[in-house]
């Protein structure tokens, strides 16, 4: 293993979100029963209330998803299609997907070429992910539905093991605060999935004085890059989480080096070594582009307030954190969910 980057798949410059105008008339508008306002016959829910409208022949025919980016407290169901280089897009299809979706002709190619299994659409309800199945299997596209409780996510997070003990038949992990071990054999251990956190941190303080007159007085900007890998075994489908950042790399005894990234291929190399039913699949850091498309990184807002400095004088302190961990958590588990049906 190396500790290069594999250069990531491309997104053409139209990956703004792609949203064709459809005109209705309004003869074919949908009443909602609950709030009675109209909506387009495509809606599957109401645009104003959120309630699922009737069930009719002209909107079972015209009807089409409603994706959009949520939140990371909703749950939801990512629509995943399967990674084929040699797809052939003719421009109908390529067309109709961009419609589907709101998604622009250019992110529908680069996630259709891109040769792996990604999210092209992630909904909220049931009744959506069947929708959006079914209309791109009559464009030809093969699609399946993976919810967040099908991935694991919130049941079985991501177990943090800051240091590994090695025997001849298996591993030890043992567990952030060294309250817990994890006992595994090597041939239990099946898959690992490798990638990169990201981190970035922008910190900016404001001095305002009256209402509109407001003044940067310090800003800073931090970023983090850290090498890491989940490790699956055939009995559980919880990741145990290994991050080059903090990890006592001691188990490598005499191998070990003085620099960490080296440190992070032996431990790899080490494991794959005596694991010889284990897999690994290192593509995280090739479609991360696209996979911001469906899955984007997570970003988080902390401000302090308001401090008086003097009388009409204040100071405002703000920190925005982004990060792509969520992102990774979530890809390594759907190649985790993928492996275990059959589906990689």
């Amino acid at each position: 293993m190396t500790d290069e980057t594999p250069s990531p798949l491309s997104i053409p410059d139209d990956d703004e979100q792609f949203t064709p105008v459809r005109p209705f008339a309004s003869r074919d508008l949908i009443c909602c029963r609950a709030c009675k306002r109209s909506n387009p016959p495509n809606r599957v829910n109401c645009i104003y209330c959120g309630v699922t409208l009737p069930d009719e022949e002209l909107k079972s025919r015209l009807q089409r998803p409603s994706p959009r980016k949520l939140s990371e407290s909703e749950t939801g169901r990512s629509i995943i299609v399967t990674g084929h280089k040699d797809v052939k897009l003719c421009p109908e299809t390529l067309s109709g997907v961009s419609e589907l979706l709101s998604l622009s002709p250019g992110i529908v190619t680069s996630i259709l070429k891109s040769g792996y299994s990604v999210p092209i659409a992630r909904v909220s309800q049931e009744i959506e992910a069947s929708l959006t199945l079914d209309r791109l299997k009559t464009l030809g596209i093969e699609a399946i539905a993976v919810s967040d409780d099908d991935l694991g996510l919130s049941r079985m997070p991501p177990r943090r093991a800051p240091k590994l003990e090695f025997t001849e038949i298996g591993a030890t992990a043992i567990l952030s605060g060294d309250t817990e071990r994890v006992e595994f054999p090597w041939s239990a251990v099946r898959l690992i999935v490798s990638g990169r956190l990201l981190e970035s941190r922008v910190e900016v303080e404001e001095r305002k004085k009256g209402t509109d007159d407001t003044e940067i007085t310090n800003s800073s900007e931090t970023s983090a890059d850290e090498l890491v890998f989940d490790l699956f075994a055939t009995d559980s489908a919880q990741a145990i989480r290994i991050s080059a950042g903090g990890f006592d790399f001691s188990c490598l005894g005499s191998q070990m080096d003085l620099i960490t990234s080296r440190n992070f291929g032996i431990l790899l190399e080490m494991i794959l070594k005596q694991a010889p039913n284990c897999v690994v699949d290192d593509s995280f850091s090739r479609v991360r582009k696209i996979l911001d498309t469906v899955w984007p990184i997570e970003q988080r807002h902390h401000s302090s307030g308001i401090k008086r400095l003097s009388p009409g004088r204040y100071r405002t302190e703000s920190v925005l954190l982004r990060s792509n961990e969520m992102q990774f958590t979530r890809y390594s588990y759907l190649v985790n969910y993928l492996s275990t049906r059959g589906n990689t």
